[in-house]
């Protein structure tokens, strides 16, 4: 595989993973991480918005911004699976490193998100579900870090970026789960 075909195969599937992050923003568990980032840009614009003349207020304007604004979530998912397939755009399959420690620092941030909202995870969404994405996401990170020593090891391109999907799709749906109130 050439150089530019790594790069563009990896291009390709860091938009799929900004993709999938922003679809993911819609359904259970209602991943905290995207709606978190939206409140952040999404209120700058309002305000823009806000101090417009009422003639010049267009709603389509609004309504356009709003989606920019709500899309720079997938842009960062996007631009993080970029920075972290470094080795597999370079042709280093085996170098496994970057994966690994994105994952493992995802992984201790999710467990902190887990401890400081155990409270209010069982308040309203119910022990039953709580354990359940703890579960799945313990046999989901076990096949990633099971795969990619068996990438380490024999050094399969394409198994590295179907890994690499594998944590940020744990990344954008239960490493970080909405567990207050369902509104």
């Amino acid at each position: 595989m050439s150089q530019r075909e790594r790069n563009v195969t990896s291009l390709l599937a860091a938009l799929l993973a900004g993709g999938f992050a922003l679809a993911a923003m819609a359904v259970p568990p209602f991943p905290i991480l995207g709606w978190f980032v939206s409140a952040a840009t999404v209120p700058p614009f309002e305000s823009w918005w806000y101090s417009l003349p009422d003639p010049r207020r267009a709603k389509w304007l609004y309504d356009v911004g709003i989606t920019l604004a709500t899309a720079f979530y997938p842009i960062v998912i996007a631009l993080l699976f970029w920075l972290v397939s470094r080795p597999l755009r370079l042709g280093n399959a085996q170098n496994v490193r970057s994966t690994v420690t994105f994952t493992v620092i995802a992984v201790v941030a999710s467990l902190v998100w887990f401890l400081f909202g155990w409270h209010y995870g069982l308040q309203y969404q119910g022990l039953s579900l709580m354990l359940g994405y703890l579960i799945v996401s313990a046999i989901w990170l076990t096949l990633v870090f099971a795969g990619l020593r068996f990438v380490r090891r024999f050094g399969s391109w394409w198994g590295h970026l179907a890994l690499q999907f594998l944590a940020f799709a744990w990344l954008v749906t239960l490493a970080f789960p909405w567990l207050g109130e369902m509104i």
